[in-house]
């Protein structure tokens, strides 16, 4: 259970849709409960942990905010490079500038 909860809590909400995010969250709550009931019994905790796997297993990617396939890492890397560009050519042009 605890390697679920840990795999659970590794999830990012704005990777789903609302729906099954919410579901997931029920579960995940519901296992940390049981986790952290030190009277819990072996059913309960075997119980907690299909919850979570099953509603983990049914969490629907949000394909909403996607931006064509380009991925928000994608749209960091392209920021960055873009940046290191105008700071090259600020550079070369004060540089040249200055002879």
């Amino acid at each position: 259970l605890n390697a679920a909860i840990t795999a659970a809590n590794a999830r990012v909400q704005a990777n789903y849709t609302e729906a099954t995010w919410e579901t997931f969250v029920t579960a995940r709550s519901a296992a940390i409960a049981v986790r952290d009931n030190a009277d819990a019994t072996q059913s309960q905790v075997d119980a907690a942990l299909a919850s979570l796997n099953t509603a983990a297993n049914a969490l629907v990617e949000d394909t909403s905010t996607s931006s064509g396939g380009c991925g928000s890492g994608a749209i960091v890397a392209t920021l960055f490079a873009t940046l290191a560009l105008g700071g090259v050519v600020f550079f070369f042009k004060k540089d040249a500038n200055q002879k």
